[in-house]
């Protein structure tokens, strides 16, 4: 059985045509170069597997392995995500996988513990090694959107699955902000995932999608068409204790009482909110930032689809390091499922550009947050 049938980089160039006209989009020159590399790793990939049985790796030739592996990079806003999402969507191919990368993280976590606990893992095979295998198993191509790493500990997996899915000839294409050199940010870390980055600019091209126009900070662009509660249906609101009620008045919105408080419990570790109801979780941002939480906590809360409102937000020069990643990491994640977000503080978030090793991603963050609608602060 083929994995896919023949196809050719003018019926990519054909969807994405077709796509763009829909959703009224015109495309820059930057998108419409990406568009070509796209069509061509689509084309080569689908055309090589045709001659390959499903549980075959494809071993690509050297001069040819590169040409089948993408990773567009720019800053926030400038369509990386659509233009993965309409490739993956074109694709007539067996075996491909798509993931956003915190999802991605989340799930390789939760086969390796799956691994580590089973009776039947082979003696001398480590629960990582069984995990990738599973995650990589009749995989032909991998789609990983928001690509980037932060934690040493992420980093040393990520180096391990990388070599894995090279090795095994499988496709990979990839968005980020970060061009490959600047992943892993912390001069901490950075030079201990160099040869990481080393391996990914051997195996992959390297593209830039970095036009000039943010197309998030476009008032056409925030509707999308989607019915139900979207993440821009969410506030950032500054006011002081006193002017709080006034401020939430006409957002649906009230502030919990005492007796709301509840413990949940969304995956190993107790995590403390102010409310839980069908419609809201409620959060204080120590409690939910500057503790230990993880990304699997976020990733299982959001599955309920609930508007998430995190109070006392405080001043960016208050929040530790690793506040500001877990804060990034829920913003991320509400953002990509598309979940209301709302942050309340007394003083105006300070999102404008900064070197601080404390504040990473910070140019994505606040293109993110500004979607949310205009803050009402009150004095």
């Amino acid at each position: 059985m083929l994995r896919g049938k023949s196809q050719t980089k003018q019926e990519i160039l054909a969807h994405f045509a077709h796509r763009a006209a829909a959703a009224g989009f015109a495309l820059d020159k930057y998108q419409l170069q990406a568009i070509q590399q796209l069509a061509e790793v689509a084309a080569r990939t689908v055309n090589a597997s045709t001659a390959h049985a499903p549980n075959v790796a494809l071993a690509p030739a050297s001069s040819n392995k590169r040409r089948r592996n993408l990773y567009l990079w720019g800053p926030v806003g400038r369509g990386k995500s659509w233009l993965v999402n309409e490739f993956f969507a074109a694709l007539l191919l067996e075996g491909k996988k798509r993931w956003h990368f915190h999802d991605f993280f989340r799930e390789l976590h939760a086969r390796r513990r799956e691994a580590q606990d089973s009776p039947s893992r082979p003696a001398g095979t480590s629960a990582v090694d069984v995990a990738i295998d599973s995650l990589l198993q009749d995989c032909t191509l991998l789609v990983l959107d928001e690509f980037h790493v932060h934690d040493p500990g992420d980093g040393q997996l990520l180096a391990r699955f990388l070599r894995a899915l090279f090795s095994r000839g499988i496709a990979l294409v990839t968005t980020s902000n970060y061009p490959p050199g600047s992943l892993m940010p912390n001069g901490l870390f950075h030079d201990l995932f160099a040869p990481t980055i080393a391996l990914i600019e051997k195996h992959m091209q390297v593209a830039g999608v970095a036009g000039p126009v943010d197309y998030r900070s476009l008032p056409s662009n925030n509707d999308g068409g989607r019915e139900g509660p979207r993440f821009s249906d969410g506030s950032v609101i500054s006011a002081g204790t006193d002017d709080l009620a006034r401020a939430l008045d006409g957002t649906g919105l009230s502030m919990p009482e005492p007796h709301e408080a509840v413990e949940l419990r969304p995956t190993t570790w107790p995590l403390p909110a102010l409310r839980a109801t069908e419609a809201e979780l409620w959060f204080d941002f120590r409690q939910l930032c500057e503790t230990p939480t993880a990304t699997q906590d976020y990733l299982a809360l959001v599955e309920q689809r609930r508007h998430w409102v995190i109070t006392a937000v405080p001043s960016r020069e208050e929040i530790s390091m690793n506040g500001w990643q877990r804060f990034s990491n829920i913003v991320d994640i509400l953002y990509d499922a598309d979940i209301p977000l709302t942050l309340i503080s007394e003083a105006p978030l300070d999102l404008s550009p900064s070197e601080s090793p404390s504040a990473v991603d910070i140019a994505r963050i606040a293109s993110r947050l500004g979607q949310l609608k205009s803050a009402v602060t009150t004095n």
